[in-house]
């Protein structure tokens, strides 16, 4: 995918664009959790993930008062899976847990940070 990154300063989120986005792409949005947001476009595939406060939920490093943040995306042709990951390298404890979208999970580390996001089928999404 065409992926892209945009992290807004005045609400502390970040939007992960899968494609190019254009005037009226999006349809629908829906939250799969307390901290996720999906958004479709009109034939129901997935344009867009937004994170909700992610300095609280990525672990960030903080450049003059600024979050950075890592984000690498893989997809897997053999197993059709699109994976984010928000750390350098995957801990060894990470607790994988469903969202209210099937085929969709999120990774979570013991310190309750998000480390990954996994796209199961993700050619049909």
């Amino acid at each position: 995918p065409d992926v892209n990154f945009e992290y807004y300063n005045d609400t502390d989120n970040l939007q992960i664009y899968m494609l190019r986005i254009s005037e009226g792409l999006y349809d629908i949005s829906d939250e799969i959790n307390d901290d996720l947001l999906l958004s479709y476009d009109h034939e129901g595939k997935i344009v867009a993930v937004e994170i909700y406060e992610v300095s609280k939920l990525l672990h960030a490093s903080f450049v003059q008062g600024n979050p950075h943040f890592v984000i690498n995306h893989i997809y897997h042709e053999d197993s059709n899976i699109l994976r984010f990951n928000f750390v350098k390298s995957t801990p060894i404890m990470v607790n994988f847990k469903k969202t209210e979208v099937e085929d969709i999970e999120v990774g979570i580390d013991n310190a309750g940070k998000l480390v990954s996001l996994l796209f199961y089928n993700a050619s049909s999404k």
